[in-house]
């Protein structure tokens, strides 16, 4: 797999988890309930667990100090999010958690066609 694509698998890693840990507490603290909340933690641990094998090569493409996007000012989609109600901030988190989500499978498939196994179960 091309070193570039790791850091964008590593970067959309993050976000997929950031989103389901938004989507895991609301089920927890929100809505109280066990069995979503428990769903959305062992997809987040899943994902974390895919991509363990490659977590040494992802961080070492990983260059937050040279990032062009850090100092984009466009405005983001999730802009505004403290304004925004609670059933926006879940769609939103899950949309993200999505996208990231198709990103990773998407770019996993660049050096066989096929999913890399590291990332074939997320």
């Amino acid at each position: 797999m091309p070193l570039e694509a790791l850091r964008i698998i590593d970067a959309n890693l993050n976000r997929a988890s950031e989103g389901l840990r938004l989507l895991e507490d609301m089920a927890r603290f929100l809505l109280n309930d066990a069995e979503i909340s428990q769903q959305l933690k062992d997809m987040r641990h899943n994902l974390a667990q895919e991509a363990k094998p490659a977590g040494v090569r992802l961080l070492s493409q990983r260059d937050s100090e040279h990032d062009v996007g850090a100092t984009l000012t466009l405005p983001s989609p999730f802009e505004g999010e403290a304004q925004q109600d609670l059933p926006g901030l879940v769609t939103a988190n899950a949309k993200r958690a999505e996208e990231s989500l198709r990103v990773i499978a998407e770019l996993a498939k660049i050096t066989t066609g096929e999913p890399n196994a590291e990332f074939s179960q997320v």
